[in-house]
């Protein structure tokens, strides 16, 4: 979250992302 303002999309690929990566480690 260093700059939200800057580009929302990647933001949300990037929480996407990292939901997936959460489900793969459970």
């Amino acid at each position: 979250m260093a700059a939200p303002l800057i580009c929302p999309s990647i933001l949300a690929s990037d929480f996407s992302r990292l939901g997936e990566e959460v489900r793969a480690l459970e």
